[in-house]
């Protein structure tokens, strides 16, 4: 998982197949939708001002955490998460840029940007550059003694940040709802299909996103970790070994 560390997100897979096995894809699917809507909530919160950096890093310590369910069940890989952001892909059909490239082409007026290999290093460099470029373009709307958390720019790219969740979600409760429905003729009047691919696509918004979340609110990757250490043994001594 792109924030923990290298033994956490082993414990995690762990912990989410466990919970699978226990509990069934579809409840932890659900738990999954409770959560991010849970993350919407709080970074809302930021742009009315509200900021509360226990609550917010608990919300972004568990959304790290119910992502791994959909990606253990769908058998998503670290490499197609990473391919939405370098490579060309296929929603129902339709070619979409690779992420990275769209973002310098559309936001920061870059239009042949080559990244770099490293997908860490450029989704680090590319959310500040963001940031940095969203506070410029909306700074007229900014008195000069307006707080950097509450200046319009910075707002502007947290509410984006903040729909994301609502959009995973969407398609997590579509793949709950296809189930039930697949080859029915209801399904094939709103033409209901395979949305796996869409599902990767919204986790890499989520993942990603979680950065502007972070850089806002001053939160780093130390602390995350050392919140999600506890949170997934808690979980684990809770649900598994109880």
């Amino acid at each position: 998982m792109w924030y923990l560390s290298e033994k956490q997100s082993y414990d995690l897979k762990n912990l989410s197949n466990s919970l699978i096995e226990k509990n069934g894809w579809m409840d932890q699917f659900i738990i999954t939708n409770k959560v991010l809507a849970q993350l919407h909530v709080e970074t809302n919160n930021l742009i009315v001002g509200k900021l509360n950096k226990y609550n917010l890093r608990k919300e972004l310590v568990d959304t790290l955490i119910v992502i791994q369910h959909p990606i253990n069940h769908l058998k998503i890989s670290d490499q197609e998460i990473a391919n939405i952001a370098f490579n060309h892909y296929y929603i129902d059909g339709r070619e979409k840029d690779p992420k990275i490239a769209r973002t310098y082409r559309r936001i920061l007026n870059i239009p042949n940007y080559k990244p770099t290999l490293d997908l860490q290093f450029e989704l680090d460099k590319m959310s500040k550059n963001v940031l940095k470029f969203q506070e410029k373009f909306y700074s007229k709307k900014d008195s000069p003694n307006t707080p950097y958390i509450e200046r319009a720019g910075i707002k502007f790219q947290i509410s984006i940040a903040s729909s994301e969740p609502l959009e995973l979600a969407t398609e997590l409760s579509n793949f709950i709802r296809l189930h039930f429905i697949a080859g029915t003729v209801d399904a094939k009047e709103k033409n209901m299909k395979d949305n796996r691919q869409n599902i990767i696509d919204e986790i890499y918004d989520v993942l990603y996103c979680l950065r502007y979340i972070m850089l806002v609110s001053g939160i780093n990757k130390h602390e995350l970790q050392k919140f999600a250490h506890l949170r997934i043994k808690d979980i684990h001594d809770r649900e598994i070994v109880r």
